[in-house]
This record gives structure tokens, C-alpha cells and sequence, in this order.
């Protein structure tokens, strides 16, 4: 209160002022000004971050032992608190408080961490720079992959219905042990196809990835193809680096075309001298000598007339190869012993009907003898190489059932299982009929 005394002042209303003054006490006033975070950045999974305060004396007077602290907060609980104590900090200077060792801080899983450093100081009464925050953003790189790398086999000028092998390098980016990293393409954006890496790979360590026999890919048609190569690794949110792109330019194959001629015994009509129905055959081109490999394989449907079919090759090299034919409830029948001479890119005739010594060990029955016609086998239902009585079982079953339709029992091609079908197999099974390779 501020007032004046007059002597004979008698109007005391206007003698007097107030003030309010307050006080508090900044002789100890200390805070947190700022952190660092070592490492900073990019924080792992797994890694331990140690942190670096500055606590400034904001007060009058020396102050020493300034209880420092951080807790973090996750799910809004203040979950972790650490506490430190200061050596002594004049008035107006900072002093760097390090949290290592025991009072770091090591993140066990991803996501985003608030940190509050804050002085508790017995007596300080200002609250307002006490504090200051950190947030660590953290990532799970203990657990990442990616395909760095991809080359093709062969590579170069590519073939349709050629079979392409890939080598796929995956690195591991992250810091932890990698095992069975799930590797995956697609082709232009069609059915992936994958295998596990059940090496080991070390941190910052590279394995190849080889996509073969099941893996591998073969282009139907001509045209540009664009592979994603990636990984699918459980656990590893880091994707950027996951994937790899390789093109390859894929241009018609050169191709050897054969003319077959086949008649599947049962098909065949005799008082109209064609087929019951047109069917599909499978011609296998193979090497003449033990083990006498498939090079080539092809598929066409046989006319029901001409009895002929043109098959279609593209992986085969000039040579000799024999002549397999495949039919779904035949006999299957190989070309004459010594094999054929095959050229690629060139249109080739093979006539199986004209005289049995076109099969090898002329394993072929004749069905006409004007004109004469000559057929492969039927009865092989099961497709073990010979006709017995588990063919003749699998035809009586369906015939007593009243089996029809594109049956594999249905020797004759008249699409009902009955005893016709049955007195072929009959027959072929009595006289012992079998596959006769090489």
C-alpha cells in the first residue's frame, strides 16, 4: 500500500495505492533445453539408443546433483523411466547429461516413440522449462530382404515355348540371421510363382535364388515380358527394396512341323473307312539311344478322314529321333527301329498306317485289307504299357454303369462304354499285347 499522510488532509478516499508483487524463489531453477538421440535418423528395431540432454541453470545460485529423467510414452502410459543426477551447473550455464548403458533405451518392435527429458529439482517452482521431447520413429530392419539382381538362362534372344531359368540374388538388408526368405515372380502381372532361399544369409550378405525345372518359364506367344522378382519376408515392413524388374523380349520360335498319320484301332470304321471320332494325340520326339530322353513333345488333334495330324516342335536340334505316340486309351507305339531323321525348320511326313514296319518291332494290327490300313493298339486304358485285365475291369465297371461321353474306357469312339469296347480289350489282352520300346 502506497499513501501520503497530510497533515490537515481530511479526504482520506485518495490517499492511497495497491500493488501486488509476486515473488518466487529463482535462486534454484533448472530444465531440459534440448536432446540428441545417438544414433539419430533411422532408428532399428534391436538397437540400442543412448541420448544426450542439456540442463540449463536457469536460477541464481550454483546447483549440483539435478535429478534427470525421460520416461516414453506408449499407449499414452508412461511406460520406461530413467533418472540421472548432474554434477554441479553455474548460474546461466548448461552441462550435457549422457544416457548410456543401463539407462539407454532399446526398442523391441516398430513404431513411433514420444520421450520426455525433464529435471525434478527440490525447490525449482517453474515448471514451464522443465521439459523437453524426442520422438523416435523406429522400423523393424532386423527382418528385411530384397532382390538386388536377375539373369536369365540362356539369355539373349529367347524362343517361344522355350524353357527359361532365372539366377535371383537377395540380399539381407536387415541385421538379423536370414532363413527361408520366401522369393516370388510374376510375369506380366500373371500367377506368381515362388520358392523358399533355405540358405543361410548373413547381415549385409547375398544368396542366389535359382528358379528351375518347376520355376522356370516358357513363353506361349511372342511378345515383351515383364518380370517382378521380390521377396515376401514375414516381418520386414521395409519394401522399397524388396523388388527387381527384368524384361525379357520373347520372338516366335523356328519351327519343325510332322505330319502323322494314326488310326487308334478301336476308332476306326471299317464300312466307312474313317474314324468315329476326332481325338487327341500327344507325338514325344526322342533321343535313339538309352535312355533315350524326350527333346520335344507335341499335341494335335487327328483328323478323322485323313487320319493325320500336324504336330508342331520347337525345342529340337536336327537329328535322329524315334517317333512315340501317345493316345489316351492306346497302346504306346514307337517308330521303326534306327529312328527318323528329323530337320528342324522343315515340314517332315510319317505315315504309321500304310505297313506295321513303321513301328519298332511292328507293334501295329491290321484293320483293312483294301485299303490297307494298319492301327495302334487300343486298350490301354490305365496306361501301365499293357493291355490285361485291369483294362478289361476298368471298361466293365463303366459299362455296367452305362458310362458316356469322352471317357477314357470308350475304346470304340462312339462316347457309350459297352461290349464293344469290351471284345477290344478282350481280344488285345488274350494275345498278350504290350509296349514295345527300344
Amino acid at each position: 500500500k502506497f499513501f501520503t499522510t497530510l497533515s490537515g488532509d481530511t479526504i482520506h478516499t485518495n490517499d492511497t495505492a495497491t500493488l501486488v508483487l509476486t515473488v518466487i524463489d529463482s535462486s534454484r531453477d533448472a530444465g531440459v533445453t534440448s536432446v540428441t538421440s545417438n544414433p539419430s535418423g533411422i532408428i532399428y528395431t534391436g538397437e540400442n539408443v543412448s541420448f544426450d540432454a542439456a540442463v540449463k541453470n536457469f536460477g541464481q545460485v550454483k546447483l549440483s546433483s539435478v535429478p534427470v529423467s525421460y520416461i516414453i510414452i506408449i499407449n499414452s502410459i508412461d511406460s520406461i523411466r530413467k533418472t540421472i543426477s548432474s554434477g554441479d551447473i553455474f548460474s546461466g550455464d548448461s552441462s550435457v547429461i549422457l544416457f548410456n548403458d543401463s539407462q539407454s533405451f532399446t526398442p523391441t518392435s516398430a513404431g513411433t516413440y514420444n520421450l520426455k527429458f525433464f529435471t525434478a529439482l527440490s525447490g525449482d517452482t517453474i515448471h514451464t522449462n522443465d521439459t523437453a521431447t524426442l520422438v523416435l520413429t523406429v522400423i523393424d530392419s532386423s527382418r528385411d530382404a530384397g532382390v538386388t539382381s536377375v539373369t536369365s538362362y540362356p539369355s539373349g534372344i529367347i524362343y517361344t515355348r522355350e524353357n527359361v531359368t532365372f539366377n535371383v540374388t537377395v540380399k539381407n538388408f536387415g541385421q538379423a540371421k536370414l532363413s527361408s526368405v520366401p522369393v516370388s515372380y510374376i510375369a506380366n502381372n500373371t500367377v506368381a510363382k515362388g520358392k523358399l532361399e533355405n540358405n543361410d544369409i548373413l547381415s549385409g550378405d547375398s544368396s542366389v535364388v535359382k528358379f528351375d525345372t518347376t520355376e522356370s518359364f516358357a513363353a506361349v506367344a511372342a511378345g515383351v515380358y515383364v518380370f517382378k522378382f521380390f521377396t515376401s519376408l514375414t516381418e520386414d515392413t521395409i519394401h522399397s527394396n524388396d523388388t527387381t524388374t527384368f524384361v525379357l523380349t520373347v520372338i516366335d520360335s523356328i519351327k519343325t512341323t510332322l505330319n502323322i498319320t494314326i488310326i487308334p484301332e478301336g476308332f476306326y470304321n471299317l464300312l466307312t473307312n474313317r474314324l468315329n471320332m476326332r481325338d487327341t494325340i500327344k507325338v514325344s520326339l526322342r533321343e535313339i539311344n538309352s535312355p533315350y530322353a524326350t527333346d520335344d513333345s507335341s499335341y494335335a488333334v487327328l483328323d478323322s478322314v485323313s487320319f493325320s495330324g500336324v504336330f508342331e516342335f520347337s525345342n529340337i536340334q536336327s537329328g535322329i529321333y524315334f517317333i512315340v505316340i501317345t493316345h489316351r486309351n492306346s497302346i504306346e507305339t514307337w517308330s521303326k527301329a534306327g529312328g527318323e531323321p528329323v530337320i528342324t525348320q522343315t515340314i517332315m511326313n510319317y505315315d504309321f498306317t500304310d505297313t506295321s514296319a513303321k513301328a519298332y518291332s511292328s507293334n501295329l494290327k491290321q484293320i483293312n485289307l483294301s485299303p490297307a490300313r494298319f492301327a495302334i493298339y487300343s486298350g490301354d486304358v490305365n496306361q501301365d504299357g499293357t493291355v490285361d485285365l485291369s483294362d478289361e475291369s476298368i471298361i466293365d465297371n463303366d459299362s455296367y454303369i452305362y458310362a458316356s461321353g469322352y471317357v477314357l474306357s470308350d475304346l470304340s469312339g462312339d462316347r457309350v462304354v459297352d461290349l464293344t469296347d469290351a471284345a477290344i480289350a478282350e481280344n488285345n489282352a488274350i494275345n498278350f499285347i504290350i509296349s514295345v520300346p527300344p
